[in-house]
């Protein structure tokens, strides 16, 4: 049996020409057939950074899906430039954070762990030390975790939270607000996040009910426990695991005392979790629209204001709970195409073509605020793209290692993606590093077993879900992608070719993340 897609196909089907009436059309304004504005035409202007977390733009209704998820974003998306065609470099929060502050792909920033060598090289200047030395106040107000202050991805940030991890955007936001009040009369620098849309989806009960039905019929799933890894079908059912809730760790970051539970999803489950997932965006689209309402319009007029989030979120769609598994569906679209906006002042909003990367993010803004990023950067500025001009990549690229511990997850997998207007690549590679595996092979003299390679090739334009590979039809095709994917890689390893040292993290962090499923 496989899950219908005509469920998630229906919620898709509004075309985005709909969703497009409620935008000015601005394409004629003046602004947009002139040159982008020379470096520093904002120079002095404060930048607030939202980041919405795990919000792709399948999930949307500002990017096109049917169900109204953010009615807030859709009300007041005429303010903003909103980039329809934004990527993610990588499909968890570590690395694209790390990403968005420098400017580079996970394999030049080398920040793809949280335990291991997960110190940034400090020869890698971030965005907020930038604006720091430049006069800039700086704070962070996050959810912890993946933003935990004390990781060296938060350099320059002067001020920030204490947050219990998994904190929601209602305090992070909160927390600006009062911060916003002692500063705003100074150059300021903000970044706000939460984890909303997270598993467990736990909706407030503000929204509770708005699409999900707790007494629908066939509901198995404990809603209130993250499910991930992949699914198998079991007749009428879908096996997969339950997150592990690891409390205690005997030996390092290994979790010995307990292995992720089996279990079995109904169609009406998937539904009921996709349900909820909806409805944790409804609530954090309320939170930040009302955010950016309230800072009124003399502090908006001297402020760069930017939304994003780090990735999306897989609901069996090939094969995949959640979006790092170890061995398939991290980097396909519902992942890293994600939602940015950003509103310039005296810019009217208007939607923007062309595919750009969050990496983009830091030079964009510098070049406005005329502050120096280093040269060696992976962003484009894309002033150029914003005032009329062509795209600023042919392809968007994503790419990093995973490295899971635990069962019945022992794996080292590479995933990696390019993508075009048209085509959509994917190569990813196994290493089994299952311990006893290994040493049987070494007893039988067997050498280690050699890794796996799966790659996948989409008509994207065509096949917006991805689900006709076409691989083994065009390989002329993949051999080129290849090549080229290759390259990129090399590239981007070359930039600093020196590991990252590792600084210890907090037993209380590594405990949470275990418990929603991040291992």
């Amino acid at each position: 049996m496989v899950i219908p897609k005509s469920r998630n196909a229906f919620l898709r089907i509004v075309p985005l020409a709909l969703t497009a009436l409620s935008f000015p059309l601005a394409c004629t304004h003046p602004a947009y057939a002139s040159v982008p504005p020379s470096p520093g035409a904002y120079a002095g202007y404060n930048v607030i950074i939202l980041s919405l977390g795990n919000v792709g733009t399948q999930h949307m209704s500002l990017y096109g899906y049917a169900r109204r998820t953010t009615p807030g974003l859709d009300a007041i998306a005429d303010e903003f430039l909103v980039f329809q065609d934004a990527f993610s470099p990588a499909s968890w929060t570590l690395p694209v954070a790390a990403s968005v502050f420098t400017a580079l792909y996970p394999y030049s920033h080398k920040i793809v762990h949280r335990l291991h060598e997960n110190v940034l090289d400090p020869e890698i200047r971030t965005l907020p030390e930038l604006f720091r030395d430049n006069g800039y106040r700086t704070a962070a107000f996050t959810g912890g975790l993946d933003y935990y202050k004390g990781f060296s991805t938060m350099r320059g940030f002067q001020e920030t939270d204490s947050n219990p991890n998994f904190t929601r955007l209602g305090t992070s936001l909160r927390q600006a607000k009062d911060w916003l009040r002692r500063n705003r009369s100074r150059r300021f620098f903000l970044f706000v996040h939460g984890y909303d849309s997270h598993c467990p989806f736990s909706p407030p009960d503000s929204v509770r009910g708005t699409f999900s039905n707790p007494r629908a019929k066939g509901l198995t799933v404990d809603a209130a426990r993250c499910v991930r890894g992949t699914w198998r079908p079991r007749r009428d059912r879908f096996e997969t695991y339950y997150a592990s809730r690891c409390p205690v760790f005997p030996r390092g970051d290994s979790c010995t005392n307990e292995a992720p539970q089996k279990v079995h999803l109904t169609e009406a489950d998937l539904n009921q979790l996709q349900d909820l997932y909806d409805e944790t965006i409804l609530a954090g689209d309320a939170q930040a629209a009302g955010f950016i309402s309230s800072l009124g319009k003399p502090l908006l007029d001297k402020t760069i204001v930017v939304i994003m989030a780090e990735h999306g979120e897989m609901f069996a769609k090939h094969g995949q709970f959640g979006r790092a598994g170890a061995t398939r569906g991290t980097l396909y679209d519902d992942v890293v195409h994600v939602p940015l906006l950003m509103r310039l002042p005296g810019v009217r909003g208007r939607r923007v073509a062309g595919l750009v990367e969050l990496t983009d993010v830091a030079p964009t803004l510098a070049r406005l605020l005329g502050v120096r990023l280093p040269n060696r950067i992976a962003g484009k500025d894309l002033s150029p793209l914003v005032w009329g001009g062509t795209a600023r990549h042919e392809y968007v690229y994503a790419g990093l290692p995973f490295m899971w511990q635990s069962a019945p997850f022992r794996v080292t997998s590479i995933n990696e993606s390019m993508r075009s207007r048209e085509w959509k690549f994917i190569r990813e590679v196994t290493y089994p590093q299952t311990a006893w595996r290994a040493a049987l092979r070494r007893l039988l003299r067997m050498g280690p077993k050699p890794p796996k390679e799966m790659v996948e090739l989409y008509r994207i334009d065509e096949d917006p879900e991805e689900s006709r590979n076409l691989a083994a039809a065009k390989p002329d095709l993949v051999q080129r992608m290849r090549r080229d994917l290759a390259a990129w890689t090399a590239q981007a390893k070359a930039f600093n070719p020196r590991l990252p040292k590792t600084a210890p993290v907090p037993k209380q962090l590594l405990e949470d993340a275990r418990k929603h499923g991040y291992w």
